[in-house]
């Protein structure tokens, strides 16, 4: 439903997502996402899978930044 939403909504600002994603996974999702023309708009990625080793390759696909869960509010 993320992909469907974002094939038909204009421009958003901003997209905050979870890297494990149902059915499509975090990856095909952004893949998706840029796909449908929503080429400048930031990504955020929350995710506790998501390692130091992997950072070079979530920002090559395009991630703005990855918030690592737990969240802490401050």
């Amino acid at each position: 439903s993320a992909a469907e939403f974002m094939e038909k909504s204009p421009d958003p600002q901003l997209v905050i997502m979870e890297w494990r994603v149902p059915r499509l996974g975090g990856p095909f999702l952004l893949q998706r996402i840029r796909q449908t023309g929503h080429l400048a708009t930031p990504v955020v990625v929350l995710s506790s899978l998501l390692k130091p080793d992997d950072m070079p390759l979530v920002k090559e696909m395009g991630v703005a930044t990855v918030l690592n869960k737990p969240v802490n509010k401050d």
